[in-house]
């Protein structure tokens, strides 16, 4: 349209008119097109052509006044006395005009529901919460049906700590929309926090029928119905989000310690061993693996060199005390009994000076019995299977 009119001010109206044409191709239906094309007709003297074109041009635009004056001179020109001095009376001064999202969005920007939408997360992004809670507040004023404030707002007021009343907007957004992805996802999330767990699956299961391939809302099922003790059911969902990603370690892992307590080695260390390859620089995947080598309670699953090797690898690129418990487990199983005991014996006196123990199952007086074991007992396989 706009190299059209370009063409029409330099006066190359061959040129304009294929333009034009040409637009026409792209949206027969623009009304500014539809009154171009009118005047080209004029110019042709295809008077009754320009008349058709320029009441259609009116049909989508009722308010362009202004081309009753083009019609009346081509129902001058047709000899249509009557018809050209009616739309002469009807002339106007305003024109037909392009439709141009962009630029006429712009005023709406200026008042209502999109401005304050705006400021609110220009504040929110500035962590200016109390400022981004006043601005969506507004926008519900102007728009109360708006599902974007509503979210907005409950997240801003989850964020000031008020997880009631961020929970009853949610549950506005909802009221309005329940079928809205964000709206269940963000509820759920927020039950969750509040260690509402069976709310909070309710919601996550709303979720997840509107958008099952979401692999972020299966790994949240996932945990949840953890936590709910539901682990066969969680595994699956981790399933669920290896299929869609099998790049996400956390889902491996899960489900390998829930096939462990089922006592399911050999499919937890084939799962492993799956991971493993997909992530070979993994050091979670890796270590678990290792572990699960050199401490198999079934001792026909054990695999004590791919155990040493992968618990060398791992210690030498992080030395956590898990790390060197592993290595140690690794070193007792290839009978380097002495090496098991060194390490054994680092690892205690570094917990033992700083007081700690590294997870709630695993203190030092298991670890100084781990200790004894491997200085007194041939061979000095890990056997215990608590650690």
């Amino acid at each position: 349209i706009r190299l059209g009119e370009s063409y029409q001010a330099i006066n190359e109206l061959e040129k304009s008119a294929g333009i034009f044409r040409g637009a026409a191709k792209l949206n027969p239906t623009e009304a500014v097109i539809l009154a171009k094309l009118g005047d080209i007709s004029m110019r042709n003297k295809e008077f009754q052509q320009a008349i058709e074109y320029y009441q259609n041009a009116l049909d989508k635009q009722p308010a362009a006044n202004r081309l009753h004056y083009s019609m009346a001179l081509a129902y001058r020109a047709f000899k249509k006395n009557k018809l050209a001095r009616k739309h002469f009376n009807l002339k106007g001064g305003v024109g037909v005009k392009a439709k141009e999202p962009l630029i006429d969005n712009l005023s709406q920007l200026l008042r209502g529901e999109r401005v304050y939408l705006l400021r609110g997360k220009l504040a929110f992004s500035f962590g200016r919460f109390k400022e981004a809670a006043e601005a969506f507040k507004k926008a519900i004023a102007e728009a109360p049906y708006s599902i974007r404030a509503h979210i907005n707002l409950a997240a801003t007021l989850n964020h000031l700590n008020d997880k009631y009343n961020a929970q009853k907007f949610l549950q506005k957004a909802l009221d309005i929309d329940p079928g809205n992805l964000t709206a269940n996802y963000n509820l759920g999330v927020l039950f969750e926090e509040t260690n509402q767990f069976e709310k909070a699956l309710t919601y996550f299961i709303k979720a997840e029928n509107i958008e099952p391939d979401d692999v972020s809302l299966q790994l949240k099922l996932g945990s949840l119905l953890t936590q709910l003790n539901q682990q066969d059911k969680a595994f699956s969902h981790y399933e669920k989000a290896l299929n869609l990603n099998p790049l996400i370690p956390s889902a491996w892992l899960s489900q390998v310690r829930y096939l462990i307590k089922q006592k399911q080695y050999q499919s937890a260390i084939k799962k492993l061993n799956h991971a493993n390859s997909l992530m070979p620089d993994n050091g979670s995947i890796a270590h678990y693996l290792a572990r699960t080598l050199v401490s198999n309670p079934n001792f026909k699953l054990r695999n004590g060199n791919r155990g040493l090797e992968l618990a060398e690898k791992v210690f030498t690129a992080e030395k956590s005390p898990e790390h060197a418990l592993t290595l140690a487990m690794a070193y007792a199983e290839m009978g380097q009994c002495s090496r098991a005991a060194q390490l054994q014996r680092s690892l205690n006196n570094q917990l033992e000076k700083h007081k700690t123990q590294f997870n709630d199952n695993l203190d030092l007086i298991k670890l100084k019995a781990l200790l004894h074991f491997y200085e007194n007992k041939r061979p000095c396989r890990y056997i215990d299977g608590s650690l």
